[in-house]
């Protein structure tokens, strides 16, 4: 999960970021926070990102209303309307609750009041884990005994070795006893391809393909099998 914190005070981003970490600990879920101390910080490398992979969004954004020339509010609508992100759950900071009303019209998860504690945070982050959650967009396994979360969106590939599963994450690895078919059986209809008795690979993550083999945003490729050749050649075109 990705998150980015916007607020022009740097110990209102260092807290919230202390807070996230200590909820992605707790919940052992991989969530990485971006802070930038305003928002036309947060364009800048928004539309940076973009320009590399005009897919990329935000899961979350913990944004401070009352910012320089361009407040919280005007970011919202920015990523909004002109941005046409409808992705990105926006949870407000705000000194004022008065600005509310302002903020729901850009369909805002929730606000935050300052000064905040742990319990406020934790709050928002249940409130998204719940829309992510009733969207399928989290694949749960358990590693060593413990049971772990990662976005579906996040996935790269699953791989298998006997019965040892290794998933890849755009920026984590993790092993798990498995079958491929039973990660197949749990994953969501249409997202992901089966490309021979070993691999199994998220469609959008896949950048092109030859004869034999497809090929990865990562750089790596995987050879079709005989018997999986007729789907991704069906899948993929």
């Amino acid at each position: 999960m990705h998150i980015a914190v916007i607020d022009d005070d740097n110990s209102i981003i260092l807290k919230s970021y202390e807070i996230i970490n200590q909820y992605s600990v707790e919940k052992h879920l991989n969530i990485s926070v971006d802070g930038f101390k305003s928002a036309e910080d947060f364009l800048n490398s928004y539309k940076a990102e973009l320009e590399q992979n005009p897919s990329f969004k935000y899961d979350a954004m913990f944004l401070d209303v009352e910012m320089g020339e361009l407040n919280g509010i005007e970011l919202g609508h920015k990523l909004r309307i002109e941005l046409n992100n409808y992705y990105t759950q926006i949870i407000y900071i705000t000194s004022h609750a008065g600005y509310m009303p302002k903020a729901y019209d850009n369909w805002a998860l929730g606000y935050i009041v300052k000064p905040f504690d742990s319990e406020s945070i934790y709050k928002e982050l249940d409130k998204l884990m719940n829309i992510i959650v009733s969207s399928d967009l989290i694949y749960t396994f358990v590693e060593d005994r413990i049971e772990k979360k990662v976005l579906v969106k996040d996935i790269v590939y699953f791989t298998v070795n006997v019965r040892r599963v290794s998933l890849i994450t755009i920026d984590a690895i993790y092993e798990f006893n498995g079958s491929l078919s039973h990660v197949c059986s749990e994953l969501p209809e249409g997202k992901f391809l089966r490309i021979n008795k070993n691999t199994v690979v998220q469609i959008g993550q896949i950048s092109g393909m030859t004869s034999d083999r497809v090929i990865l945003k990562n750089g790596e490729s995987f050879e079709i099998g005989r018997k999986y050749y007729h789907d991704v050649m069906e899948r993929i075109e």
